[in-house]
């Protein structure tokens, strides 16, 4: 079932086919197998990463999961990645935090899952879809509002800029969607990061924050880029986790297009300065789409 949105139509065939192919690496990379002997994860310094497994998309889900897992990496946290429709009552209270993948529009929800959502206290992070269930017209709609000083709306579309810390970052308009979201109670409630409607310029909530609750307005891993939304995501997984450090700004830079025809003094050069500064390099190789045929041999007369 489509979510009701409005906004742009979507681009061509060959921009979802790259997309594909990307989710598809994406894949072989997150569903590598565990070590063997493994052991699980005492919950109380853990957290628990909830996804929707139902219909023919349900993998998606799982597939952000493991993105998210991946993030955490970056914290001394642990986590347990559990199809939201296996939700027992309670689950949130015995884990550090909590995350619900909402990527599958409509999906019922466990009737546990919405009442601890409500009144857990501890860190939890609700993604995109199916808020609808907790919040406006649901019966806990009033509680959630009264609580959390905010109330959803409908699914929207057509906002390719997301602001965060004065800074601009990008929205692949190939996942449209976004969870509007009316802040009642500005005391309650606040608002992190924007997002930026393209023809209006006008502003809506793209995260927003009250007490132990976040409602992020999509999935930040879907069609990530070099200046996506998805390095908020990551830099606000501190104050979700709460837990802080010093700040580390490291870069991997890459030198990119090098083939056999490329000055190697030019390169000497540039490996020796970077070399002496300290920082790490990499080099690319100049890939030629037409490759695999010219290792073919050549008649007279082909024009390659």
């Amino acid at each position: 079932m489509n979510p009701p949105k409005r906004g742009r139509a979507r681009p061509g065939h060959w921009a979802r086919a790259r997309g594909w192919l990307l989710l598809m690496f994406l894949l072989m990379i997150c569903f590598q197998s565990p070590a063997n002997g493994a052991k699980p994860p005492s919950t109380s310094d853990s957290a628990l990463i909830l996804y929707d497994s139902t219909g023919q998309y349900g993998w998606i889900g799982e597939v952000h999961s493991r993105l998210l897992a991946n993030l955490l990496g970056h914290f001394p946290c642990a986590y347990q990645i559990v199809p939201v429709e296996s939700y027992h009552a309670g689950d949130l209270s015995r884990y550090k935090a909590g995350f619900y993948l909402g990527s599958t529009y409509d999906n019922p929800l466990p009737a546990a899952f919405l009442q601890d959502a409500l009144t857990t206290t501890n860190p939890l992070c609700w993604f995109k879809y199916n808020l609808l269930q907790l919040d406006d017209g649901a019966a806990m709609g009033a509680q959630f509002e009264a609580k959390f000083g905010f109330r959803f709306e409908f699914i929207d579309a057509g906002f390719g800029t997301i602001t965060y810390k004065g800074e601009s970052f990008s929205k692949n308009e190939l996942d449209p969607d976004l969870g509007r979201t009316t802040i009642l109670d500005p005391n309650r409630a606040q608002v992190p990061a924007l997002a930026i409607e393209d023809l209006t310029s006008n502003p809506m909530p793209y995260v927003v924050r009250s007490s132990n609750f976040w409602y992020i307005a999509d999935l930040p891993f879907s069609y990530m880029s070099e200046e996506d939304r998805y390095l908020i995501f990551a830099d606000l997984l501190h104050d979700i986790l709460q837990i802080d450090h010093p700040a580390s700004r490291r870069a991997l830079l890459r030198l990119e297009d090098i083939d056999p025809a490329y000055s190697t003094d030019l390169m000497r050069q540039a490996a020796d300065y970077l070399a002496g500064e300290g920082i790490p390099f990499g080099v690319g190789p100049l890939v030629h789409r037409r490759h695999s045929r010219l290792r073919e041999p050549l008649a007279e007369d082909d024009p390659r």
